[in-house]
C-alpha cells in the first residue's frame, strides 16, 4: 500500500515494514510496531535531519507483517538492496535513554543517555518521559524513590510520599531488586483484580487510573524481561520458508552493563525476543533465570 505522507491516517497501526521516498527515491525505511505512530513520530519530532521527510509530497509505502521480526527481515531486504539516503545518517535509537542505577546514595535514579559511567545501567528504554512516569507511579503505589531534587532528604519525604531511601543504608539492594531490576508480574495481575472489583464497585475513575498504571508498568516489565534474557538468546527463528539464525551475544560489556545493550542493536533483539516470547516461551522464562541469577552475583560482587 502506499499514500502521500500527509494522509498519514491511512497508515495502520499495526506490525510492518515501511519505506519513505521523495520523487520515487527512497528516503528512509524502517520496520515498527506501530507503523503510524513511528512515522507521525518523523513527522513531529524536533531533531536535525527530519526536514526532508516531511515534505507534503512525499509518498509512504507500507506492508503489514504478522510479526515484527517479519517486519524486520523485510526492512532489511529492502535496505539492503536499495540503501535509503537517510538511513546512513539518521539513527532514532540516539534518543533512547539508560536508567542509570546507583544502589548505595541518593539519587538513586538517574536519566542517562550513555553507559560511560561507573553506575549499574538499565536498558536503553525508547521513550524517557514514559520512564519517568513509570518512576512516578511505582512511588506512588509503593513509596519508591525518584530523588528528582538535588537535595536528599527531599520534599517528598517530608510530604510522605517516599519512605526514605536515601536514609536507609545498605538497604537499597533488595528493594531495587524486588521492584526494578526483576519483573513482578504477580503484583500486575493483583492490580488487574483490584481495577476489576473496582469496576464492579462503580468506582470508574479509580479502576480507570489502575488500568493505565497496569499499562504503565506491563510495559516497564516487559522490557526487564527482554534485558535480563536478550544477551543469552540463540537458536533459529522460522519466518515463512526462511530461517533466521540468532548467534549467542559476543559483544563486550562491562558488570554494570549486565542489563544494558548498545542502542543501535535494540529494535533488531526486541524483535528477536518477541517472536521466542510468542513461539517458545519456554527458553525465554529460561534465559531470564539465568540472566536473574548473574544479576544476583554481580550485584552482590558490586557491592560487597
Amino acid at each position: 500500500m502506499e499514500t502521500k505522507i500527509a494522509n498519514i491516517e491511512q497508515i495502520p497501526e499495526v506490525t510492518g515494514s515501511y519505506v519513505i521516498r521523495s520523487n520515487g527515491k527512497a528516503l528512509y525505511a524502517d520496520f515498527s510496531a506501530n507503523m503510524r505512530g513511528s512515522i507521525s513520530y518523523l513527522l513531529n519530532v524536533d531533531r536535525e535531519g527530519l526536514s526532508e521527510i516531511r515534505s507534503s509530497q512525499n509518498t509512504v509505502m507500507w506492508k503489514k507483517k504478522s510479526s515484527l521480526i517479519e517486519a524486520m527481515a523485510d526492512a532489511k531486504d529492502f535496505i539492503a538492496k536499495e540503501p535509503p539516503e537517510l538511513n546512513q545518517r539518521l539513527r532514532l535509537s540516539d534518543d533512547y535513554v539508560y536508567l542509570a542505577v546507583d544502589f548505595r546514595n541518593a539519587p538513586v535514579f538517574k536519566l542517562e543517555s550513555f553507559t560511560t559511567g561507573n553506575l549499574f545501567y538499565v536498558g536503553p528504554f525508547r521513550n524517557r518521559f514514559e520512564l519517568m512516569d513509570t518512576l512516578y507511579t511505582m512511588s506512588e503505589l509503593l513509596g519508591t524513590p525518584v530523588c528528582d531534587e538535588p537535595v536528599q532528604p527531599c520534599s517528598r519525604l517530608k510530604k510522605k510520599k517516599c519512605l526514605g531511601w536515601c536514609l536507609k543504608k545498605g538497604d537499597q539492594k533488595e528493594m531495587l531488586i524486588k521492584h526494578f531490576l526483576t519483573p513482578d508480574f504477580n503484583w500486575l495481575s493483583e492490580l488487574k483484580d483490584q481495577a476489576e472489583r473496582l469496576m464492579d464497585d462503580l468506582e470508574f475513575e479509580k479502576a480507570d487510573l489502575i488500568t493505565k498504571q497496569v499499562r504503565l508498568l506491563g510495559s516497564f516489565y516487559d522490557n526487564i524481561r527482554f534485558l535480563l534474557c536478550t544477551k543469552h538468546i540463540e537458536g533459529t527463528v522460522k519466518l515463512g520458508d526462511r530461517d533466521y539464525r540468532v548467534e549467542h551475544d559476543s559483544m563486550q560489556y562491562r558488570d554494570n552493563e549486565l542489563m544494558a545493550v548498545d542502542k543501535t542493536q535494540y529494535d533488531e533483539r526486541r524483535a528477536v525476543y518477541l517472536w521466542y516470547l510468542e513461539n517458545e516461551p519456554e527458553k525465554i522464562r529460561a534465559w531470564m533465570d539465568l540472566g536473574t541469577k548473574l544479576l544476583h552475583e554481580k550485584i552482590q560482587e558490586e557491592l560487597s
